[in-house]
Parts: C-alpha cells; structure tokens; sequence
C-alpha cells in the first residue's frame, strides 16, 4: 500500500516508501490489473508512463547513496530538491480518469549492508549466511559476539564452492516472526552451533574439525548410555525444498537421485540457488546415513571445557569406545558436574556426494558378552535363632571377558526341598549389578530341608545377553 495517496485536480499522486536502503531494482508498476515493465529503466532517474497517459509520470528511486533529484519531481514542483538519500522511493502522478484502483509496485529487494567479517568488518552488501547470523546476534538481539569465531563462521559459509560460495542465504521478513524462531532459521542456514559463553556469543561451524580433549574412564562418572538409529527407520533420501528468486516458485534439490520410500523434506526458505541446496541435502543425508551412534555420560569438572560443536575422542572400554570421536550437540551442567550428548562424528559426511561408508568404523555394539564363571553363593552376617540359621545371601562371580560387561543380572530361585530335583523354579524380578562382581540379597532364613539357588549373566550395552550360568545351593540340600 502507498504511503500517500491523493487527488489533486485531475492527477492522482502516490508515493511508495520501499524501505530503507538500497534494493536491487523494480520489476513492474501495477495500474488498474495492466503492468508495466520497468525492470530495465535506470532506477535512479525518472520516466513517464505514456502507455497509460502522456500525462502520467513515475520517478524511481533505488535508495542509494549516490541518487539524484527527479527530473519529475523537480519538473513538476519547481522547489523540490531532495535526493531522498538512502531510502528507495516510488512516486507515480497517474490522472485520474485512467485510475480505478490504488496502484501496486514490485520491486527486487536487494537487502541492507551489514558486517562482512572476511573483510575485516566492512560494511557491506553480502549474501553470506554467516555474516547474516551474526548482524541478527549484534544488532537485533544486541548480543557481543566473539570476533574470533565470527570471522571463521563466516570464512566457513563463504568458501568458495562452483561460482558461487558454499552457504548463501537471503531473507525478506514480510510479517512478524518470534526472535527465537528467526534465530534458528538463521543458524541453519550458517549450520552452525550458537554458545552463550556469558561474556560473548560464540559460533562453532558444522564443518571438519580436530578434536579438542580426549575423555577416558577416569573422568566418567557413572555408565555411559549409547544407543545408535536404526537402519528401518533412517530417511533414505533428504529433499532440499529452496525458492527460486526469479520465479518466485518453490524448488526441489534431492541429495539421491534413485527412488526413495522415505525421504526427510528440509525448509530453505533463504537458499536461492539449486546447487547449493543439493549441497545441503547431499550433507544431511550424509549425517543420517554415517554418524549413528549417540553417547550421553556425566564427566567431572574437568569435562566442563566442551562446549556444543566441539569434537572430542572417547574411550570406555565396558562399551567397546576406543578412541572414538564424537561430536558435542549438548552440555548440562547441574550440581559440579556436566553431562554430555555426542554423536558420531565422521569427517566425510561433508563431501559435496552421497557417502555410504563412514571412515570411522562404527562401535560393534552387537557383540554378545561371554558368560560370568564360577558364580560362588555363601550366607554372610549369619546368627541363629533357635535351631534356624538366619543370614544375607552373598553371590560373587568372574567377569567373563576383557570388556566388563555393563550390566551382570542375578536371579534367586523360589524355595526348593532337600533331596528332590531342582524344579527351576526362577523368580521374576532379580537384581542388577552395573560393571560389579558381587551382590548381596535380602536377609532370609535357611530352614531344616530347604534350599536355594542363584543364577547370574552378563547383559551387553545394547541387550546382548550371554548364558546363564548356576551358582551352588545355599542351605540343607
């Protein structure tokens, strides 16, 4: 809609603020449902619209720093001399006899200059999705952003890639969007983690990195839970979905090019180019097809350094993790102690192809243990009362295999009678002993002519579960 619309005798005159700062041109000047091309006028000078009347007129202007006074305007107002610098402006003088509607202008929005942090700050017009996250941080949330990391967030997105750099992005707001959102919406398009460092906001890209500290078994606290996707249930394909800038129609890029049953469709609403968004489906599918495994573990303080993005090796030897790399997505820090989320990290998933064989091998999480031996059951604590022996049930055993397995599982058997044959009789519920060798039941009675018995096996990280194998009778047998 016009900024101003009004009749003066026999003219009606519309002025248009476009915005402030230059755009990139005017595509058509709408007057009545009949459009006039003026996509190939200069846009800091005026033309008339004979088309529709010798006497109407319109005076562009493209908001830059340069423009001059219309030759329109200042025909038709002797004293007008305003340049309008830096703001794009249309301003159409139409009679009234040929206007039956208010008229409606298209224009090409070129953006607004910002920081170029790969040329040392400069202000300028760029399309770089790094240089876009970043001007949102400093000047819309106001955030003090670390220059460090900018500069390599934004050398990252503007490496150059064909004819064009690897991630370029554009945005036009045409309605109200939550701060949060339109931070996300940014962030993925500069793929990039975001870090509240406190003092400054740090950027971490999503690109080849060295690991920055190595995690072993003695800085973990607890177990370390691993879980890895299943293969049914991964997207065989990602679909990027971009606009094209020229039409204004919404594009596909697919990363496969063989039939999918399952694709993951992706928003690019800021990519304009269907190279870069095949670039971007090619890589997701990448991270779903290779980086599998997912680890959560609690570490002390010292753990604390990581922050999200961070690459870091992992050893845990209950696991089968040897000195494998992992990439932090998460860091919560509760009570001294941080607990952290990883997934695997594989330096190919960035190839501009489809990968299907990760570098890494993946951790053999399918292996079963070997069975505990020589489980050994005894009464501990023992006292009698009358002519009944009364104790805790104490059952040790040895660890099967190099790898302690994560979890050992013991069951006690219902009561039994001396001299008849063990009936097999298992209780439902038994205990779990995490990365031990022994465990004690509740106190109980062993009585003239009874008997039991416990059984223990050793339980993967993943379920895999070795035979069980029998301890000796507790009791009179």
């Amino acid at each position: 809609m016009p900024f101003y619309f009004v009749r003066v005798g026999a003219f009606y005159h519309c002025l248009y603020i476009v915005g402030e700062g230059e755009i990139d041109s005017y595509r058509n000047i709408w007057v009545d449902g009949t459009g006039t091309d003026v996509s190939a006028q200069a846009v800091e000078t005026s033309f008339g619209l004979s088309a529709l009347d010798t006497n109407a007129a319109c005076a562009l202007y493209v908001g830059n720093s340069t423009q001059d006074v219309s030759a329109i305007l200042s025909g038709f107002y002797a004293t007008y001399s305003d340049t309008l610098e830096g703001w794009a402006v249309v301003y159409l003088r139409l009679p009234s006899i040929v206007v039956q509607r208010v008229p409606r202008v298209e224009v090409k929005v070129r953006g607004k200059q910002i920081k170029d942090y790969t040329d040392s700050q400069t202000v300028k017009y760029t399309d770089n999705a790094g240089n876009i996250l970043i001007h949102w941080l400093e000047e819309v949330e106001g955030r003090t952003v670390d220059t460090t990391s900018a500069q390599a967030l934004a050398d990252a997105c503007g490496e150059t890639v064909g004819s064009g750099i690897r991630r370029a992005a554009g945005f036009s707001l045409t309605r109200p969007v939550a701060a949060t959102a339109t931070r996300e919406i940014l962030r993925a398009h500069a793929a990039s983690w975001v870090v509240d460092t406190g003092a400054a906001v740090k950027f971490v890209p999503d690109r080849p990195a060295d690991s920055v500290m190595d995690i072993g078994e003695d800085m973990i606290l607890g177990d370390v839970q691993i879980t890895t996707s299943s293969l049914r249930n991964r997207p065989d394909d990602v679909i990027a979905n971009w606009v094209d800038n020229d039409t204004g129609i919404t594009q596909q890029a697919r990363a496969s090019d063989v039939i999918s049953n399952q694709p993951s469709n992706v928003q690019f609403v800021g990519i304009h180019d269907a190279a870069q968004a095949k670039r971007e489906a090619t890589e997701r599918l990448n991270h779903l097809t290779l980086e599998r495994d997912t680890v959560q573990f609690e570490v002390t303080m010292k753990g604390i350094r990581l922050e999200p993005g961070d690459v870091f090796r992992l050893t845990h030897s209950p696991t089968g993790i040897a000195d494998k790399p992992y990439r932090c997505t998460n860091v919560d820090i509760r009570f001294g102690k941080a607990r952290i989320t990883g997934r695997g990290y594989q330096p190919n998933v960035y190839s501009d192809s489809v990968q299907t064989d990760p570098l890494i091998p993946d951790t053999d999480l399918t292996i079963t243990p070997s069975a505990p031996s020589t489980p050994e059951a005894r009464l501990i604590d023992t006292r009698t009362v009358s002519t009944v022996e009364i104790g805790t049930p104490f059952i040790s055993w040895t660890t099967g295999d190099d790898r302690v397995p994560w979890t050992y599982e013991i069951q006690q058997s219902g009561a039994q009678f001396s001299g008849m044959a063990f009936d097999n009789n298992w209780l439902e519920v038994g205990q779990k002993v995490t990365r031990g060798d022994n465990t004690a039941f509740a106190e109980t009675s062993s009585f003239e002519s009874i008997y039991l018995r416990f059984r223990v096996r050793a339980v993967g990280p993943t379920g895999q579960k070795s035979a069980w194998v029998e301890s000796n009778d507790v009791g009179t047998t």
